[in-house]
């Protein structure tokens, strides 16, 4: 029931022609039968559709923009009038219409008893979900009402539903948070001046606030201060914004660059290294802080300094630890190639506590990063979109897929998997989602398969996670044929790691599957624009539209649900 989303209840009526189509629309005969089947065991189950009684079923059941011409011929000269309504099904991309026909008031109580039948149904699902204990992760709203959309770009949302993980979040944050921004000297900062808006499931209006700044967020991270606060740093295309975690904090820019696209931050080290425009840079924590934490009228209009790393054509970076030192990779592109290089974080002598405007104890010190030193260099003669790194190796996500390498073998990467013709005939005969007809089509499909994460999962198995599937190796690379090859019910976008869970962030549909279960569907979050902003361990953030205000942007962490209870009654564990 996760998976189902109604998409509208409320579309203007449409008037058939005598040619048995749609007045205004492109009608073809649905040819998807797979899909609509699916989607109509989600309805009412057993492919029943009408969800109080007989007489109320639509007329037809089809793709998006589609109708059946068969069912349509059977409508009287009086009931040329058809009121439309869209579902979905999140996972397989079925986009479906229904349509209600009659006297335009029957049909709208007709069409409003779909929608509440729907609504209801998945109401009580997420209840169950909830008695249960079976979601993972719960989740934290971190942004509700500072970044937005314009109001011509914004994307359509669909109708919301009450009780799920999504509204019980939005609906906690609402109580928790005044609904207010406070102005700054930021020229795109907005006032505290509100309008109202419809708050959904019966609520009333609530009070809205103009955002700080319509843009997308790109990026984020949390960390903890030397003041022993919590703070979250977000990326967007025009700057970089910072609060406080605790209640009541507000939202404040502390740079002023254009398109910020990664940001990570290296707690001991005092640093923040941010790429933006294709330029990486660091800067320190207790500079950025004091920019964002002082008041308006004490704010100067000095920027923060920054250390330039790498100036033009900077794709991507990741920093983490490999043999016991602090380690930053970033990869340049040169040509049809890429170049990465390898920077270790030197300590500053001394402690900062004397720069910093912060309020420390006596206990407390502040280190902080004086530069940064080379360390390797090294050349990947293909395209890439990403690495994992480990204790003492290093994977590379190319175009040819994934490339295992470490400081001593840079020059004869190890490409994975490795994959014996026996192994993978039993591999497919357990796999979930997969049919195909050969070893050598299955060879193909990863082959052209874009790598977007690899991840150890026990001591003696990883798995690798492509945009459509993932599959298990050993600690060699070899295709392991005790575990099976998953397919998602979307195509990822970005994929992240928090042990047993693998989370897989598509468009419209963020899936959370247990890696010690073959891949097992365990939690279904849908939105519209979905994006992970942070998939560190821990740390995983997601942006997407508010879902009950389309111009607002919504930023979640999800939060480990502690209480969580296996469930392998949940109608989602047979995907």
């Amino acid at each position: 029931m996760d998976l189902l989303v109604l998409e509208s209840a409320d579309d203007e009526p449409v008037v058939k022609s005598s040619s048995a189509k749609l007045l205004g629309s492109n009608v073809t005969p649905a040819t998807d039968h797979r899909k609509i089947a699916v989607s109509r065991r989600f309805i009412g189950g057993s492919g029943q559709t009408s969800p109080t009684k007989p007489g109320m079923s639509p007329t037809s059941l089809t793709s998006a923009g589609s109708a059946s011409v068969t069912m349509l011929n059977d409508v009287d000269k009086d009931r040329d009038i058809l009121f439309p309504f869209r579902i979905t099904h999140a996972g397989l991309g079925a986009n479906l219409t229904l349509y209600t026909f009659s006297t335009p008031e029957k049909a709208r109580r007709d069409r409003e008893l779909w929608r509440d039948a729907i609504m209801n149904a998945k109401r009580e699902y997420s209840s169950a979900a909830t008695t249960l204990k079976s979601e993972p992760f719960r989740l934290r709203v971190l942004a509700d009402q500072a970044f937005g959309y314009d109001s011509s770009s914004a994307p359509q949302i669909p109708v919301h539903t009450a009780g799920t993980a999504l509204d019980r979040a939005v609906r906690e944050a609402e109580s928790r948070t005044p609904v207010s921004l406070t102005r700054s000297n930021d020229s795109t900062s907005a006032t505290s001046v509100s309008t109202l808006v419809d708050g959904g499931a019966g609520d009333g209006p609530r009070q809205v606030v103009n955002s700080l700044i319509n843009s997308p967020v790109n990026c984020g991270v949390s960390f903890v201060y030397a003041d022993r606060n919590e703070y979250c740093m977000l990326g967007l295309d025009y700057g970089v914004y910072l609060h406080d975690k605790r209640v009541g904090s507000v939202w404040k820019r502390c740079l002023t660059l254009t398109h910020v696209t990664q940001i990570a931050v290296i707690q001991d080290m005092n640093v923040a290294i941010i790429l933006a425009g294709k330029t990486l840079a660091y800067y320190h924590l207790d500079v950025l802080i004091n920019q964002a934490t002082k008041p308006d009228t004490q704010k100067s209009t000095v920027v923060p300094k920054g250390y330039k790393l790498s100036e033009k054509n900077v794709g991507f970076f990741a920093t983490g630890i490999m043999r016991d030192r602090i380690l930053l990779f970033y990869k340049k592109t040169d040509g049809l190639s890429s170049v990465f290089k390898v920077l270790e974080p030197v300590r500053e002598k001394g402690s900062q506590q004397k720069r910093s405007k912060v309020l420390f104890s006596r206990d407390e010190t502040l280190s902080s990063t004086e530069y940064f030193r080379d360390v390797d260099k090294f050349y990947i003669p293909t395209e890439s979109y990403g690495i994992s790194l480990f204790k003492s190796t290093f994977a590379v996500h190319t175009t040819k897929g994934f490339e295992l390498l470490s400081f001593d073998t840079k020059s004869t990467p190890l490409s994975l998997p490795l994959i014996a013709p026996q192994a993978l005939q039993n591999v497919l005969r357990i796999s979930r989602g997969f049919k195909f007809s050969s070893v050598d089509s299955f060879k193909k499909k990863i082959e052209s398969s874009k790598p977007l994460g690899m991840f150890r999962v026990t001591s003696e198995s990883i798995i690798l996670c492509y945009a459509e599937f993932a599959l298990y190796t050993d600690n060699d690379g070899n295709l392991n044929d005790r575990n099976a090859v998953f397919s998602y019910l979307s195509k990822a976008k970005k994929v992240s790691f928090q042990m047993p869970h693998l989370i897989i962030f598509g468009d419209e549909i963020i899936e959370v599957r247990r890696v010690d279960r073959s891949g097992q569907l365990r939690q279904v979050i849908t939105g519209k624009h979905i994006r992970c902003i942070d998939s560190r361990d821990g740390q995983i953030k997601a942006a997407m539209v508010h879902p009950l205000i389309r111009t607002k942007q919504l930023v979640v962490e999800l939060v480990e649900n502690e209480f969580a209870v296996m469930d392998d009654t949940s109608t989602l564990s047979g995907y």
